[in-house]
Parts: C-alpha cells; structure tokens; sequence
C-alpha cells in the first residue's frame, strides 16, 4: 500500500516524503533500491534494442535486402513494435521492484 492511500492519513507532497527521508536517513535514503531499479532498465533496454535489431536483420533476409540497405518507416516501426512487445518478458521484475519499494517503505 503506498503512503496516498493509507487510511485516515494526510496525503504528502513529494517535496514533503523527499525532506522526510534526508532527514532521517541521509542522501543515501532516496536511493534505496536504486540498484534494482538500474538492473531492470539495462535488462529492458538491451533486449528491446537486440530483438529490433535482430527482427530488422530477419525482415531484410526475408525481403532479400542486403543487410546494409535500408528499410523503409513502416518497416522500421513494425521491427520496433516486435521488439517492444517481446521485450515485456521483463515486467515481472518491475511488479517485484515495485512490491521491494513497498515493503521497505512501509
């Protein structure tokens, strides 16, 4: 449950949480979970970039394209949108970051 929505609470400005937490545990506090959170984006952005790249490959080889040519927007959105979606394998990791956060916090 997130601090907005605990009941019978005032909700606090962010400015507010972000005061609470240097005062109590230093710079270091806003941090918490800063590592998780690096792992997740490095792992999401690798794999949707190589899968668009390896799909744009696989879209040139079936259209019999040389590898250096280029492909045209739609192709380029198709390629992007491929990789988008497979990339989703990594929400699982979002879901147990958000409940780490949580738990932390609470």
């Amino acid at each position: 449950m997130t601090r907005a929505k605990q009941a019978g609470t005032k909700s606090l400005s962010t400015l507010t949480i972000c005061r609470q937490i240097v005062a109590s545990e230093g710079i270091g506090g806003l941090y918490k979970g800063v590592n998780a959170v690096a792992m997740r984006q490095m792992t999401t952005w690798a794999s949707r970039i190589g899968i668009t790249r390896l799909n744009e490959s696989v879209l040139r080889r079936m259209l019999g394209k040389s590898q250096d040519s280029p492909l045209s927007a739609s192709q380029k959105v198709f390629s992007s949108c491929v990789g988008g979606a497979i990339s989703c394998w990594n929400q699982p990791f979002e879901v147990s970051t958000c409940a780490i956060h949580v738990l932390v916090r609470v």
